[in-house]
């Protein structure tokens, strides 16, 4: 369980590593996304330096922004799903293939979108059956039109 980040000092090392795999963030995008250097994020997960706690709510806040995006999801699903009541649906979920993408769609890199993705799959109700998929270039085209 998370401390309150307002409430503490600075997180654990144990700590930030499960923030940074809720998040979806490999040492290099919380590097990124944080605007720190990934030799700092190593210092941080070892426990050799205390990460800041402006930058320990960075990523508090990316992941409760991750829990919105998949709860604003998964009520659609619902939503959706009445017409066929309590009959096993399928629903695809677009993934994304590049940074440029991931930011495009409002999140910091690749692995923060799989880290909503990942929350409506396993959030979403047991008749939903969520199939991720990578769109096609025309996909891709017509989304930026």
């Amino acid at each position: 369980e998370m401390t309150d980040p307002v409430t503490m000092d600075s997180p654990t090392a144990a700590q930030v590593k499960v923030m940074l795999a809720r998040c979806g963030l490999s040492q290099t995008d919380a590097a990124d996304f944080v605007e720190r250097d990934a030799r700092m994020v190593r210092r941080w997960i070892s426990g050799e330096l205390p990460m800041p706690v402006a930058l320990w709510q960075l990523l508090v806040d990316l992941c409760a922004r991750q829990d919105r995006a998949a709860e604003v999801e998964i009520e659609k699903l619902k939503v959706s799903s009445k017409k066929a009541g309590d009959r096993p649906i399928q629903s695809l979920i677009m993934l994304v293939r590049t940074q440029d993408e991931a930011r495009w769609r409002g999140w910091p890199c690749v692995g923060a979108y799989v880290a909503v993705v990942r929350r409506i799959v396993e959030w979403a109700p047991k008749h939903i059956t969520i199939l991720p998929h990578y769109p096609t270039k025309r996909t891709v085209a017509n989304m930026a039109d």
